[in-house]
């Protein structure tokens, strides 16, 4: 058994006058023993006085062991801590085991076996988690514990919330025999404070998806609870339509769209707490139909008298708070000849001699919404008077030209049969009418051009009311001095006067329709209105003619219209045909266009349908396409051969032949029209072909014929094997067909394009081969 004692040596030296004090302490006996021999040994020179205490203790009552397990415990849910139980020095306590018994509040912590260590004055220890929440840890060897240190340890998880003073509570601790004095007593509690964590608020009752109507009020309570029990939740419109409200603290929704808002709503509700950052949201979808308000009028006819004969005129108003909705006024009830404007509400009645009387006015507006439209009445009178008379034909707006004479006949009734008496009220200088039969006449002179109004009035003899009649005149200016090639770049409208040789009637362009020439300048002339195809034409070739007409274009061709000719002499020689020597001759700005041409040296392409047989009543003409005037140019040409010309039922020409006609603008090309005398229309052989096989470059032909109706024939010519596409499209560039799409060898092909499904128009034929591109345009007409 241990010993603890004190020596204490008292020595007192005279000579020194010093104390010298030794205290020595003593664990053991050996201790003892070695410090008593020390004593004894020393020498006392003047007077010793030797004093040893000796206290021999049990351990127990002379040691202390301290203990610590470290404080008091907080943090959040979810936290991981640490208790690390540790000791004093042992050494030489003779401490060999120990026990420990913990218990824990399991609603704050969590411990399992596993997260016990041995501390690192022991080597192992036995440990184990109670079902009833106590932690038990053992440790015993043979070995006596020395030192300080940790005995063990264990990790928890921090869980709920709130604290307990006596979280952990050290209820057993057993240290060797248990002789020592330990501290801290048993039991030992250990404060856990586990942090209140907020949680967010959530609904209970939330608005469903809903539909109202417009005006309909819309009222919902929200419900919502908070986890943590004494934080307030306050409710907010997070977005929502115009006029949607809440309570804050009741959750109370209401909302009454207005007229105005009929359509998709998205209502989103806002709850928080007041601690967490952002609130919690519903989204709730509002529909809101819309619902039609009838009109309503505004302006309405009072009680109204007028007189026979007299006009009313008077506008109802109505307005419609459903702005998009389109009013319709009627006329309900109301004397014949009574109208009111389904649109505008314009009410209009003029009396006639025989309705003098008292009549109801009863009109109505509709927005086609509402099943009874909405009405409103008034009672109109109307007096017996003499009426003025009335005219049943009036001169139309007219224009005429200057130095023609103006007539027209002017007619009017009277209800009464009183006699109607015509007179000119305000007009050009020169007019006159006839009082009794209302015939007009302006003879117009060559310095009258321009416009004017002419007022022509009707009287009757009885009342003398007058009726009058607004008309305007236009005297135009007669270009007469203008040339044929002149008269081309006039524009459309324009009277003219014009002088020439009739080279060829007819060619198809219709009834009392010619070609004139002066010079190498020719137009196209039409007599009169009238125009059947291929009518008998009513002058002849050689007639020297004056012209005077308006001009206008069909087809990009400029025509001399509603003409009327002159003839001056006749027999005349024709003017020679102008030789084509180059494309500018050959277009359609060319000054020879409507001019007597010439063709020469040119071939017949392969497979073209010359008409070997005469046209049948059925057919009006055929174009052929022809390749050469090759002395010149290298082009395709076409040729219409016209119903009845020459050129018509004739046999084929084999090889280069020669050909004159009149170049006829037709669309964006030209062509030429054969005439029908035989020898201005008949091809004159060649004996030469120069045309080769092979072509020399890319070529697009012009479509054969044109105008078409339902098929017409497109040639192209490619020098050397290519990929070759041809597509039709519309005139706004939407693609109609694909023609060809292949690889083609070096060679002149041809396709047929065939329309019989498509409407009459102007359509766009592209060629793409190589590096080439053309494209030209073809008219279909029905």
């Amino acid at each position: 058994m241990p010993f603890y004692g004190i020596v204490t040596i008292e020595k007192s030296n005279t000579h020194l006058s010093k104390y010298y004090h030794q205290r020595t302490a003593i664990n053991t006996m050996n201790q003892f023993k070695r410090a008593l021999m020390k004593i004894l040994s020393t020498k006392i020179l003047t007077s010793v006085v030797l004093f040893v205490s000796l206290f021999m203790m049990n351990s127990v009552a002379m040691a202390q062991i301290e203990l610590s397990f470290g404080g008091n415990i907080s943090g959040d849910p979810g936290d991981t801590v640490e208790v690390v139980v540790t000791t004093s020095d042992l050494t030489g306590l003779d401490i060999s085991s120990f026990d420990f018994e913990i218990e824990f509040d399991s609603s704050l912590i969590s411990v399992v076996k596993d997260d016990i260590e041995r501390g690192d004055l022991v080597n192992s220890i036995t440990k184990n988690v109670t079902s009833d929440n106590r932690i038990k840890v053992a440790f015993a060897s043979s070995n006596d514990i020395s030192g300080a240190g940790s005995l063990f340890s264990f990790t928890g998880t921090l869980k709920g919330q709130g604290g307990n003073a006596s979280g952990l509570k050290v209820t057993e601790i057993l240290m060797g025999d248990n002789s020592q004095t330990i501290t801290p007593e048993v039991p030992h509690s250990i404060a856990i404070e586990v942090a209140v964590v907020n949680e967010a608020p959530s609904f209970e009752t939330t608005l469903p998806d809903t539909t109202i109507d417009e005006g309909q009020q819309l009222n919902f309570t929200y419900a919502a609870t908070d986890p943590n029990g004494a934080d307030v939740v306050a409710f907010s419109i997070v977005d929502g339509p115009e006029g949607a409200l809440i309570g804050g603290s009741s959750g109370e929704f209401s909302f009454t769209p207005d007229f105005t808002q009929a359509g998709t709503h998205m209502v989103v509700i806002g709850i928080t707490d007041g601690k967490i950052s952002e609130p919690v949201k519903d989204t709730t979808i509002v529909t809101v139909e819309n619902v039609n308000r009838a009109p309503v009028f505004g302006q309405t006819l009072p009680d109204t008298t007028i007189d026979e004969g007299e006009q009313l005129s008077f506008m109802y108003t109505a307005a419609d708070e459903d702005t998009d909705d389109e009013l319709t006024f009627s006329l309900v009830d109301g004397p014949s000849g009574a109208a009111v404007n389904s649109s505008t509400g314009e009410f209009t009645f003029t009396p006639g001699p025989e309705q003098a009387g008292t009549y109801n006015i009863t009109v109505s507006v509709t927005d086609s919404n509402i099943e009874t439209p909405i009405t409103t009445s008034s009672t109109l009178t109307v007096e017996d008077a003499n009426l003025p008379p009335s005219f049943t034909v009036t001169l139309p707006d007219t224009s005429i030209v200057e130095g023609d004479t103006l007539t027209f006949t002017y007619e009017a009734t009277d209800e009464e049969e009183d006699t109607p008496s015509f007179s000119i009220e305000s007009g050009p200088a020169g007019a006159s009418i006839n009082a009794e039969t209302g015939e007009l006449s302006y003879p117009t002179t060559l310095e009258d051009a321009g416009s004017y109004e002419l007022i022509v009035g009707v009287t009757d003899d009885v009342s003398g009311n007058t009726t009058t009649t607004t008309a305007s005149i236009t005297v135009m200016n007669l270009e007469d001095d203008v040339s044929i090639t002149e008269v081309k770049n006039l524009a459309d409208g324009t009277p003219v006067l014009i002088t020439g040789i009739v080279t060829s009637p007819g060619l198809g362009s219709g009834e009392n329709a010619y070609y004139i020439q002066a010079g190498t300048s020719g137009i196209r002339v039409e007599l009169g209105a009238a125009k059947a195809v291929n009518a008998a034409p009513a002058l002849e070739s050689g007639m020297e003619v004056e012209v005077q007409g308006t001009t206008s274009t069909d087809n990009g061709e400029s025509v001399v219209s509603n003409s009327t000719a002159e003839v001056l002499s006749e027999g005349n020689t024709l003017p020679d045909p102008v030789l084509i020597t180059s494309l500018d001759m050959w277009s359609t700005d060319s000054d020879l266009t409507g001019a007597y041409v010439t063709l020469e040296n040119i071939t017949l392409l392969d497979d073209q349908p010359w008409p070997t047989t005469a046209l049948d009543e059925g057919e009006t003409s055929v174009t052929v396409l022809v390749q050469g005037n090759l002395d010149h140019i290298s082009d395709t040409f076409a040729i219409q051969i016209n119903k009845g010309t020459a050129l018509d039922g004739t046999e084929e020409p084999a090889g280069a032949f020669s050909l004159s006609g009149v170049m006829q603008v037709n669309g964006e090309d030209v062509q030429l029209l054969p005439f029908y005398a035989e020898d201005k229309g008949v091809a004159t052989s060649i004996e030469d072909d120069p045309l080769t096989d092979k072509p020399s470059d890319y070529r697009l032909d012009n479509n054969y014929p044109n105008p078409f109706n339902p098929t017409t024939n497109i040639r192209y010519s490619i020098p050397e094997a290519s990929f070759v596409t041809i597509e039709v499209f519309n005139v706004v560039g939407k693609k109609i067909k694909t023609l060809v799409r292949a690889q083609k060898s070096a060679g002149t092909y041809t396709v047929t394009f065939d329309a019989s499904n498509m409407s009459s128009g102007i359509y766009i034929y592209r060629l793409r081969a190589a590096d080439y591109v053309s494209t030209r345009r073809m008219t279909l007409i029905k």
